[in-house]
């Protein structure tokens, strides 16, 4: 099967989407490793400096509630240039790092056929905060997030100067298993990633950007596309400007080739103490289960030997149409999915850095092999200037390609692999496809004959019918509760029950199944106070 393919290039995008619809970013990380910094340095790359954008200090996090910070941004590049405006070739790293705004400037190159992409960026507050647990902050991030039409890439902001400890990797862990659909493109951007620090490896020939990677990949078992951002470079060091804001550049690049991921379509994952409420929840449904069951089963004993029949196989059909009806939504559900991210790849080798390690005039071309566990359904590129992807194939979940570069230039670029529900969800749709018709022939079977009959059964005994319906419902919940992940849209009703830092009340039972289900919140208020 061939894959769609997007290319994004330095020029005006090849593709037809509407780019109304902004880029929306997520922003996550501890505090005080440069989230604030890294928006703020956007802005001044795309021109508006008067962004009022928080910032703490002291461990201490401005960020108190989540921020969203939208612009429109001209992607465009920046070069070094002398005091004549002439491009400046030629020089090794660490003299460039030496350069001073009386001999160089920062330039941007403006790109013909460029247009600007508006972004929106969801400022987020720190992890391990001084003032608030990592529950409370998880919290307004999930809420959020759920209020979005769409998402298009999580950024998760480390400082160089710090590993890669329990917490991160706990909260990394935790965006991988419940925003499955997007979480393996998640982007790291290293923050504090400085031209000095760079020199001083460079001087014991050491690679600061790999050592990063790959203290990262031991931490997280985990490929994940890397940038490495000096969020406030010295304006008297011209080159560590333009460092800062190509970087900047090829961050906003990758994001604009990224899909958009409705929300709405995500599942959130529980948490330890979100299973603790949902325990107490089930188990006051399953009381109330069993006094509707009795309930039911005294009414129907009150019936006559054959009524008593008609009312059991009403309620086997109800089960079964039921049981067809959620599958039917399940399968709804994996059809919608129509994007699905397997993974993503950036290439970034600098060719000042390259050159100062080999003496060489180009960087060997880059060959790329990626291997998914579904089948691939598009792929979506970028590259610098100056590079091309060559020699690009790809059957069921298989790709590789090569990207390579001029001579005298950076090695730029990255790809992202995209499936779809059905793809990934194959044999978990053929299986409820084979159950729905299977409930069919069984409801075909039942109910020859006997529609009008059901409907003069439940017409005959309102009461039956009621706690038939309600112990469906019942039924249902708990199985609803009893799974790992729930819709992120229900976070916000319920998030000040699953924040309680005691045993759920009855009064907390009851708001959170009438988040649920309103009708079955009244029952088993009723219950509850008989």
């Amino acid at each position: 099967m061939s894959s769609d393919t997007y290319s994004y290039t330095d020029a005006a995008p090849e593709y037809e989407e509407t780019l109304e619809d902004p880029i929306i970013v997520l922003v996550v990380g501890e505090t005080q490793h440069g989230k604030s910094t890294l928006i703020r340095q956007i802005g001044h790359y795309a021109g508006d400096s008067d962004w009022d954008i928080k910032i703490g200090h002291g461990g201490k996090s401005c960020t108190t509630t989540v921020g969203q910070y939208g612009l429109s941004i001209p992607l465009q590049r920046y070069q070094l240039v002398d005091m004549n405006e002439i491009p400046i070739t030629g020089k090794k790293f660490v003299d460039l790092c030496k350069l001073t705004t009386r001999e160089a400037t920062a330039k941007p190159e403006v790109l013909e056929g460029s247009r600007s992409t508006r972004f929106e960026f969801i400022d987020t507050p720190g992890l391990d905060d001084s003032d608030a647990n990592d529950m409370d902050i998880m919290a307004g991030i999930i809420g959020r997030l759920a209020e979005l039409r769409h998402l298009n890439a999580i950024i998760y902001v480390r400082s160089m100067d710090t590993p890669f400890s329990n917490s991160f990797r706990n909260f990394f862990s935790y965006i991988q298993q419940s925003l499955q659909s997007i979480s393996a493109g998640i982007i790291i951007a290293h923050t504090r990633y400085t031209t000095e620090e760079t020199v001083r490896h460079l001087n014991d020939n050491l690679s600061l950007s790999k050592l990063r990677r790959e203290a990262f990949k031991n931490a997280t078992h985990f490929d994940a596309c890397h940038f490495f951002m000096d969020n406030m470079p010295d304006p008297d060091e011209p080159f560590a400007v333009v460092q800062s804001m190509n970087e900047i550049y090829r961050l906003l690049l990758f994001m604009r080739s990224q899909k958009a991921i409705h929300t709405g379509d995500l599942k959130l994952l529980k948490t330890k103490r979100m299973e603790y409420v949902d325990a107490h929840v089930v188990a006051a449904l399953g009381t109330l289960r069993s006094k509707l069951e009795s309930r039911w089963n005294s009414e129907v004993a009150a019936e006559k030997g054959a009524r008593q029949e008609l009312f059991r196989k009403v309620r086997d059909i109800s089960n079964k149409r039921a049981m067809h009806e959620t599958h039917k939504a399940e399968i709804q559900a994996i059809r919608a999915e129509e994007s699905i991210l397997l993974g993503s790849k950036t290439i970034d080798e600098d060719y000042n850095l390259s050159h100062f390690f080999t003496m060489k005039y180009s960087i060997k071309p880059y060959d790329y092999q990626f291997t998914g566990h579904h089948t691939i359904d598009e792929v979506r590129k970028t590259v610098g200037k100056g590079c091309k992807w060559q020699n690009e194939q790809q059957q069921g979940a298989n790709w590789k390609g090569t990207l390579k570069a001029n001579n005298l230039t950076s090695l730029v670029g990255s790809v992202t692999f995209y499936t779809t529900g059905v793809l990934k969800h194959q044999d978990k749709l053929n299986y409820l496809e084979r159950e729905c018709a299977r409930l069919e022939g069984q409801l075909e079977l039942l109910g020859q004959g006997f529609e009008q009959g059901e409907v003069n059964v439940e017409e005959s005994n309102p009461a039956i019918a009621q706690l038939k319906n309600l112990l469906e419902e019942c039924n249902q919940l708990i199985l609803d509760l009893d799974k790992q992940t729930f819709p992120m849209s229900l976070y916000p009703r319920l998030k000040h029950i699953y924040l309680l830092d005691r045993k759920p009340s009855r009064d907390d039972i009851f708001l959170f199944v009438q988040a649920h289900n309103r009708g079955l919140a009244d029952v088993y208020w009723k219950d509850q106070g008989s």
